[in-house]
C-alpha cells in the first residue's frame, strides 16, 4: 500500500522532535519545484500570509510549522536584526505531502527494499 508506505517513510524521515526547512521539505517530498515556488504556492493557497513567507497562526497551531527567531549580527554597520525561519514539523510534512499529492516514490522504494 503506497499510502501506508508514504506515512511510514515520513515517520522515518522525521521523528516527532525534528523539524526541517522549506527547501528540505520540497526535496524530501520530491516536489517538481524548490523552496521559492513552494513559498509562493503556500502564499497563494492562503496558508502563508500574502505578503510574507510566514505561515498563518492557524497552521502553526495545527502543528504544521514552527517559527524560529534568529538574530543576525551586522558587524560592519554595528546593527543587529531578527529574522524568522519557517520550519516544517513531521505533521506539516504529512500535510504538505497530501496538499501537493506528493508520493516520493524513489525514497519510499529505497526504504522498502
Amino acid at each position: 500500500n503506497i499510502q501506508s508506505a508514504k506515512i511510514e517513510f515520513i515517520d522515518r524521515v522525521l521523528d516527532t522532535e525534528q523539524k526541517i526547512d522549506i527547501g528540505q521539505c520540497a526535496k524530501i517530498l520530491e516536489l517538481p519545484f524548490g523552496r521559492n515556488i513552494l513559498f509562493r504556492e503556500l502564499r497563494e493557497r492562503g496558508i502563508f500570509f500574502k505578503s510574507k513567507n510566514e505561515p498563518k497562526q492557524f497552521y502553526i497551531e495545527k502543528g504544521y510549522f514552527q517559527l524560529k527567531e534568529k538574530w543576525i549580527e551586522n558587524h560592519s554597520k554595528q546593527e543587529s536584526f531578527m529574522t524568522l525561519k519557517v520550519l516544517v514539523t513531521q505533521r506539516g510534512l504529512g500535510f504538505l505531502s497530501t496538499l501537493f499529492k506528493s508520493e516520493p516514490k524513489s525514497k519510499i522504494n529505497a526504504q522498502l527494499n
